[in-house]
């Protein structure tokens, strides 16, 4: 039976017909090649197309470059040599489909990274590698997901047919070669893009250096005499997802022919930018190790960046996550007000275990932390309700006005923290409150958060409240969207995150002056913007903008800062990875 299947397979592999659609095939597969090669640069829609012919026409040549080197025997016989070779046959035509499929999964997701997430960190990607992914969107990650299952199915079934159809003849190694060579021109460049847009090359260089840039610079709040206000301030700090200035027109300083959130515009235009021109917008670059949720929100609070070199992935998962210790030797501004008395809250759509947020504002500041379960506790949402990354923002405004409503009964003073998530890549969550106004769904989604988030501070100014309480709105990052970025022709433009400061303490006094900052300088100037003294300015690696104290950004430049940032520093890991005092 073994036999007549063996010659019926080889039949088949020999025939004209086979042949015929051994050629088509490969046809096929240059013109898929060359038609998304030339189309996918400039149009990012083909991107999976792109990867579709890389996988297949890579995958085909090393499968039959090998199908050579382990062909079965065709003699049929019952020598023992000759059931090893069967055996092994058997086990190489389970184990190659396999192999390849996996082959082929990893190249499609070193593809969707290099089209996806270009310009990101690479350090950021190995840090997302290694964190708790407990909540993340489904809606943002299907797409790629079903792709790659599909690509998983369709290279083990075309691999398996050409392990029985190709598993012998010698003639047919010059396919094997021709293949190999073509599949070894694709791989070689796509290689060498790889390194390059995601700087490989620089991060394993300076990764391997040390720097004193905290010694030098860094203060441990612990250490400064901080001096509150006789009435303490409330604090509303409202990070916006992935909000940057780029959305704004050119003639306020973004990049689009047409503004694409004009409330968030007004807002800052009347209030606190630090732009130096009251008709321009302003706000603090992304530093390396704050270019993520994560890293922004600790970098905002704490005025130290998340240093992905330096944290190990049991420190991430077992240390700080599991035990509500996340970066346990910084002083974060939740520390500080949970001293000072402050009931705080922090309110996000979305799973709060995600990436650790749950751990940090637990273990700095005490915070009550609302996410995606506290509002199905709370019979806000049916625990089968789930959108994007949990609940939309349109409901997170709504509950966020419950939370301060109440915090505000208290009479005791109180920082509310909110995280939004509707404008996070890719394309962003288009709600019932999102018009279709622009050519692209993710100008549509900015345009809806730019509405809707001004509207919730029409609510908070019309509060009691309202009077005594600072409120600051700061992007957490800029957008990760590099095909929304390509699109709109933003990578090559000066990004920085969307930022203002409203309401701050009378006695502040402020002069629109130009000061180049970033996110690091967020935790000393929300501090005194709430009125509190800084003896020497300085928090973390930040700086207090109000008064004229040299910012990082501006004694070293960003370049250098970003460089210094990347290396190996002695006093983060002996006192900031760990509690130290």
């Amino acid at each position: 039976m073994k036999g007549h299947l063996l010659m019926k397979l080889k039949n088949i592999r020999h025939s004209k017909v086979f042949r015929v659609i051994f050629c088509l095939i490969t046809l096929l597969l240059i013109a898929l090649f060359a038609v998304s090669t030339i189309q996918g640069r400039t149009n990012t829609e083909h991107s999976f197309l792109r990867i579709a012919s890389y996988v297949s026409a890579g995958l085909l040549g090393l499968l039959l470059f090998l199908s050579r080197m382990f062909s079965a025997p065709e003699q049929e016989n019952d020598s023992p040599r000759s059931r090893k070779k069967t055996v092994f046959f058997v086990l190489r035509t389970i184990f190659l489909p396999l192999f390849f499929s996996i082959i082929s999964v990893l190249i499609f997701v070193a593809r969707y990274l290099q089209e996806n997430f270009q310009g990101v960190p690479w350090g950021q990607l190995l840090y997302h590698l290694h964190t708790p992914l407990e909540g993340t969107g489904i809606d943002s990650i299907k797409e790629p997901l079903i792709t790659g299952i599909v690509i998983f199915a369709t290279s083990f079934l075309i691999t398996l047919l050409f392990v029985l159809l190709l598993h012998k003849k010698q003639k047919d190694r010059r396919f094997g070669l021709v293949w190999s060579v073509f599949a070894l021109v694709l791989l070689a460049p796509n290689l060498v893009n790889f390194w390059i847009d995601f700087e490989i090359g620089d991060y394993l260089k300076f990764t391997s250096q040390k720097s004193t840039i905290y010694e030098d610079y860094y203060v441990d709040a612990r250490d400064v005499d901080l001096t509150f206000p006789e009435t303490k301030r409330n604090l509303i700090y409202i990070f916006l997802e992935s909000m940057e200035l780029s959305y704004a027109s050119k003639e306020v300083g973004g990049n689009m022919p047409e503004n694409y959130i004009p409330e968030f515009t007004d807002l800052a235009l009347n209030n606190i930018t630090f732009s130096g021109d009251d008709s321009k917008l302003n706000g603090p670059y992304a530093v390396n190790g704050a270019t993520f949720t994560m890293g922004g929100l600790v970098a905002q609070t704490s005025g130290v960046p998340l240093n992905e070199n330096i944290v190990s992935n049991s420190t991430l998962n077992s240390t700080w996550s599991s035990e509500n210790n996340y970066l346990p030797g910084v002083y974060a501004i939740g520390d500080i007000l949970h001293d000072q008395g402050y009931n705080q809250t922090f309110m996000i759509g979305s799973d709060g275990n995600f990436a650790g947020r749950s751990s940090y504002f637990n273990s700095h500041g005490n915070y009550k932390v609302f996410d995606y379960y506290s509002a199905v506790d709370a019979g806000y949402i049916d625990s089968d309700y789930y959108v994007w990354w949990g609940y939309e923002d349109s409901k997170l405004i709504e509950y966020a006005k419950t939370e301060l409503t109440d915090l505000a009964s208290k009479g005791e003073p109180f920082n509310f923290t909110m995280l939004t998530a509707d404008s996070h890549f890719v394309n962003g969550y288009y709600c019932d409150l999102c018009r279709d106004e622009f050519s692209l769904q993710y100008s549509d989604v900015v345009a809806c958060s730019s509405r809707q988030i001004t509207s919730f501070l029409s609510w908070i100014r019309e509060q009691d409240f309202y009077d005594n309480t600072t409120i600051v709105l700061c992007g957490d990052h800029c957008t990760m969207d590099s095909v929304y970025l390509e699109k709109t022709n933003t990578k090559d433009f000066d990004r920085r995150m969307y930022f203002t400061i409203v309401n701050p303490d009378p006695s502040v006094s402020y002069t629109n002056v130009y000061r180049k900052f970033t996110s690091l300088d967020m935790y000393p100037t929300t501090l005194a913007a709430m009125g509190v003294t800084i003896p020497g300015d300085r928090l973390g690696l930040g700086a207090n903008l109000f008064p004229s104290t040299s910012t990082l950004a501006e004694i070293y430049g960003m370049d250098d800062l970003n460089t210094e940032l990347l290396k190996d520093s002695k006093l983060y890991r002996s006192q900031l990875l760990y509690s130290s005092r």
